[in-house]
């Protein structure tokens, strides 16, 4: 199972070209970070208060859905998982849909995408799910990366800027 590295640059600089770039280096960050993680560590805590490593990768999943339903992409059917490699492979090949989903969306398209938070039934503008959920995403990746590690099991060797391991 490989790390997913980044595609090539594009061409051109757009609205949603940049939106992809953030959501290919999400995916490659999530990828290099979940990659070898034995579900032995389903219910690993960092400590008492903390998330398990379950909770985490379905908080990311979650919010990737967020993240697609904001900008109207077409999605796979949302469903709990039961293992830690089966959210990593629903997680990464959600990714694909989203990204394929704004290849081709205007910047008007993305300028109308609003982000819904259902506990205070709000419609923030486009610019909130960059930093809300895209952001929360990378945090949460974080803490795996930290976990695992703290578990026993680091992460391969990888560079986030290149995308490479």
């Amino acid at each position: 199972m490989n790390s997913t590295a980044l595609p090539e640059c594009p061409n051109e600089i757009s609205p949603s070209n940049i939106i992809i770039r953030m959501l290919d280096g999400i995916k490659s960050r999530y990828s290099n970070a979940t990659i070898g993680i034995p579900d032995e560590l389903l219910d690993y805590q960092i400590c008492e208060t903390a998330m398990s490593m379950n909770q985490v990768y379905y908080h990311i999943y979650q919010l990737s859905f967020w993240v697609g339903s904001t900008f109207q992409v077409d999605l796979p059917k949302f469903k709990k998982e039961d293992s830690l490699s089966a959210y990593r492979t629903s997680t990464l090949a959600l990714y694909d849909h989203i990204r394929n989903g704004l290849i081709d969306m205007t910047e008007e398209q993305l300028r109308s995408s609003v982000l819904y938070l259902k506990r205070t039934d709000t419609y923030l503008p486009f610019w909130y799910i960059i930093n809300g959920p895209m952001s929360d995403i990378l945090t949460h990746i974080g803490q795996i990366n930290s976990w695992r590690r703290a578990a026993g099991h680091p992460c391969p060797s990888y560079s986030p800027l290149l995308g490479k391991s």
